[in-house]
């Protein structure tokens, strides 16, 4: 039971700030939110006639998008989104830690040699296996969980992601 509560309050802030800042980039791009799926986000623009994923106007929050799109977009989209920043989180420190100790007991020239076509082509497989990871997040839950626990999981992050999308919307549209 501590593991469930652990995952709804630490999965859940991390989805909430998702949800909202990625609901509050399309109501201030002028989008209409309506139930929170992809479809009725990405066609139904209030004042622009372009649609998101050609407005290059802030090509960062475009890719961020895009990313979220491609991940499903709505709930499922942002859990898959939260989840694929853990895993680069969580590769990343290990990467910095690895780095460090490389660095410092032998000096720069592993980190370079480290730097190969070999070291790239696993860095693109890497990026590969993560985006499949975050995509099939219920299948890391489900190993996890029980049935029912991961009902509640589901459950509870769901009203988190739309307490955040109704959020987003009730402050960013007035």
């Amino acid at each position: 039971m501590s593991v469930l509560l652990w995952e709804v309050v630490f999965t859940g802030a991390l989805l909430f700030a998702v949800a909202f800042v990625m609901h509050a980039i399309l109501i201030k791009k002028g989008y209409k939110i309506s139930g929170g799926t992809t479809k009725t986000i990405e066609h139904q623009p209030i004042s622009k006639p372009t649609s998101l994923r050609t407005n290059t106007t802030n090509l960062a929050s475009t890719k961020v998008m895009d990313k979220w799109f491609s991940l499903g977009g709505g709930y499922y989209g942002s859990m898959a989104l939260v989840k694929l920043i853990l895993i680069e989180f969580d590769q990343l420190t290990e990467f910095i830690l690895s780095t460090k100790t490389v660095v410092t007991e032998q000096g720069f020239m592993p980190l370079l040699e480290f730097l190969t076509i070999g070291s790239l082509i696993s860095f693109f497989v890497g990026q590969i296996m993560n985006f499949v990871a975050a995509v099939i997040w219920p299948v890391r839950y489900l190993a996890l969980f029980d049935i029912w626990s991961f009902a509640i999981f589901v459950v509870l992050t769901y009203f988190i992601y739309e307490a955040a999308r109704q959020l987003a919307q009730r402050h960013i549209s007035t």
